[in-house]
């Protein structure tokens, strides 16, 4: 993968530059370390400019030396550097409080946090402090004074142990050299631990799971265990990503966001702990079955089936469901939902969480008997899909269809699909089945047409003729045609006459046409037009 830091790479140089001309050498039995500098990046998301950086000395036992060096954040890349650092050990504590950039929300944090880092800088000039320096912390801590662990060895094993939290494999780079856009590990780690969580919730849950694992590098306590994959479940993953490809764009920074989403969906089918908190969609609400439920994916429909939409949204959860597709019949008051009927798409909003929510909803009659709609879930803010699933509709009290068999009484149906093309002195039928309570139109166009006053003993059958002459302009001269409205006369009973097509001339190329339009059930545009040639 080609992913150019322009930012991290300039930082790197820098520091690499700084790390040559650093000097390490002993005078009686100290040793004295001098950077002339040493930097790195703040990163929960990225630290934004002005956040503080606390670089504390530590004595072998970790405890703290007295000698202290402040600095800032310098840019909302969360970077920082200071200069002329002089050291009588390898070990500093990196502290950094400050506002972030939430990659959950998109925007920045609401309140500050503060993250630590522990580092050996014998052999560096710069190292990150991000939530796995921060996790790891009490843990080395514990390793080196309580179990005589060198550093080395007790920074490496609380890495792996935090890193098996999430059930993570270690990379081999130590957790202060990894980079939040160059690790996807780190990246869903980051994600995990926020959620929708607030920022003095979040310090809370690391702190936590800090003290949990100082011991034994075991996260026992299953409320912790259950929060970090309650918060798993509860975020979109192309909306963080989007966030993130949007902050560094502002930024003027070119970056390949790693691919942080196989992680989160790893640890969450590992089912390493359980959920114990999200959405839940019921099987049925007080109105009937519940549109919105997983494993409900077919509707039978009519106007006296009624159906309910309802979710159980635990506090601090939210939810937009978008319904596309179909028409919606009714939706009826206690009306919990927020609605927005618009077309064939219904969006509703949960108004409050923690709350009962449910409406009744039917979806009238439909005029296909089978048919599909589209069922979006939005979960805690998400504005891509966090969830999606197609309902079949079947239709239990289908409205009747107007039919056009092939042929009629006096010969082949016009008015059937069959029929493509008419000859003419040849007798058809024009045959229409028009259930009770449906009404049909047919206007015949572009010919010399003669309904039965051919055949003077032969009835009109359930038809109501009108006929008018029009002109029509052709390009090379003007001439007459009829135009020839037929109606059904009663609902219920079937229409047919015979027609026949007299001798005609149509267009200057002598290529004679008939059009047939319909119009069912009321409809003043076609519901139906087709063009049979003359031959």
């Amino acid at each position: 993968m080609k992913t150019k830091h322009l930012f991290y790479l300039a930082l790197s140089v820098l520091l690499f530059v700084a790390c040559e001309k650093a000097v390490d050498e002993r005078k009686g039995n100290e040793l004295k370390i001098q950077k002339e500098l040493f930097g790195g990046y703040a990163q929960k998301g990225p630290f934004v400019s002005g956040s503080s950086v606390t670089i504390s000395e530590l004595k072998p036992n970790l405890d703290q030396s007295g000698r202290t060096y402040f600095t800032t954040i310098t840019d909302n890349l969360g970077s920082f550097e200071k200069k002329n650092i002089e050291l009588i050990s390898n070990y500093v504590e990196l502290k950094v409080d400050g506002y972030y950039f939430n990659e959950i929300w998109g925007n920045t944090s609401a309140g500050q946090m503060t993250l630590y880092a522990l580092v050996d800088v014998k052999d560096v000039n710069s190292a990150n402090v991000n939530v796995l320096t921060h996790l790891e912390k009490p843990r080395v801590e514990y390793l080196v004074t309580q179990k005589g662990m060198s550093f080395a060895e007790a920074k490496q094993q609380a890495q792996r142990e935090v890193l098996a939290i999430f059930g993570f494999e270690p990379s081999g780079v130590s957790s202060d050299a990894l980079n939040l856009i160059d690790n996807a590990a780190l990246l869903a780690i980051s994600c995990i631990l926020q959620g929708y969580l607030s920022t003095g919730d979040m310090m809370e849950l690391m702190a936590k799971i800090g003290a949990d694992i100082k011991t034994d590098g075991k996260l026992d306590n299953a409320t912790l265990c259950s929060q970090l994959v309650n918060n798993a479940n509860s975020f979109s993953l192309p909306v963080v990503r989007a966030n993130l490809e949007q902050k560094y764009s502002e930024l003027g920074v070119s970056v390949t966001i790693p691919n942080f989403e196989d992680h989160v969906q790893q640890f969450i089918e590992k089912n390493l702990y359980q959920q114990t908190e999200l959405i839940t969609y019921p099987e049925r609400g007080e109105y009937g079955k519940n549109i919105l439920c997983l494993t409900e994916d077919t509707l039978e429909i009519n106007n006296e089936i009624y159906y309910s939409l309802k979710a159980e949204i635990p506090q601090g959860m939210s939810l937009k469901v978008v319904l596309r597709g179909l028409y919606f019949g009714n939706v009826v008051t206690p009306m919990q939902f927020w609605s927005l009927l618009k077309n064939d798409v219904m969006t509703l909003e949960v108004a409050e969480n923690g709350k009962p929510n449910d409406i009744f909803i039917n979806f009238g009659d439909q005029d296909d008997t089978n048919r599909h709609f589209i069922v979006e879930y939005y979960e805690n803010g998400a504005t891509t899909p966090t969830r999606i699933k197609e309902m079949v509709v079947k239709n239990t009290n289908p409205t009747p269809l107007i039919t056009y068999s092939a042929t009629g009484m006096f010969g082949d149906n016009l008015l059937s699909d069959n029929v493509t093309s008419v000859k003419r002195n040849t007798e058809y039928g024009l045959k229409a089945d028009v259930p009770e309570g449906l009404s049909l139109k047919i206007v015949l166009k572009s010919g010399y047409i003669d309904y039965g006053m051919m055949h003077p003993a032969i009835p009109l059958i359930n038809w109501h003729t009108v006929q008018k002459e029009n002109k029509y302009e052709e390009k090379c001269f003007t001439f007459s045609y009829l135009e020839n409205e037929l109606s059904i006369v009663q609902s219920g009973k079937t229409g047919d006459l015979m027609i026949t097509i007299d001798e005609y001339r149509g267009e200057c190329n002598n290529i004679p046409y008939l059009t047939i339009e319909y119009y069912e059930n009321g409809s003043t545009t076609p519901t139906k037009v087709k063009t049979l040639n003359v031959e």
